[in-house]
């Protein structure tokens, strides 16, 4: 995978926005670029305008996408701000899809909020059988640019 960093999409079509724990980049930016190569429309917090209030530019930028990838660790669960975004998507009703990017324990509140949801485990699939099945998730196709015939 490409060693080089992303660019947030900025635009009026669907995309995801990606939510993940900075300590968690090694893990996650690689991911991001293999989405966007595959013609997904990503958003991170990469593409956050210098200057501006993080709260409101997360929260606008959570409101405009089409869903939302969590990438679930022990840095994450850890994280006010990631969990902010969680429960913020939650109480957005946004689809979402989440990634075990290492063996985490979530909390019995998590547990309680989004131990239903069917996850992905990184650590437990090839790359090829990662991203095959998160393709298939209904929530990531608005964000996928259609091929033409």
């Amino acid at each position: 995978m490409p060693n080089s960093i992303p660019v947030a999409y900025e635009g009026d079509r669907p995309y995801v926005f990606i939510s993940y724990a900075h300590k968690d980049s090694e893990t996650v930016l690689p991911i991001i670029s293999r989405l966007q190569k595959d013609g997904f429309r990503v958003w991170y917090d990469e593409g956050i305008t210098p200057g501006s209030n993080w709260d409101v530019y997360i929260s606008e930028h959570l409101d405009r996408c089409s869903n939302v990838l969590g990438f679930l660790s022990r840095s994450y669960v850890k994280s006010h701000n990631c969990r902010d975004e969680l429960a913020l998507t939650r109480l957005k009703g946004k689809p979402m899809n989440l990634v075990y990017i290492d063996d985490v324990q979530l909390s019995p509140g998590l547990k309680m909020r989004y131990g239903r949801i069917q996850a992905l485990f990184l650590q437990n699939m090839s790359e090829e059988e990662f991203f095959e099945k998160l393709y298939r998730a209904d929530a990531m196709t608005a964000a996928r640019e259609q091929e033409t015939v």
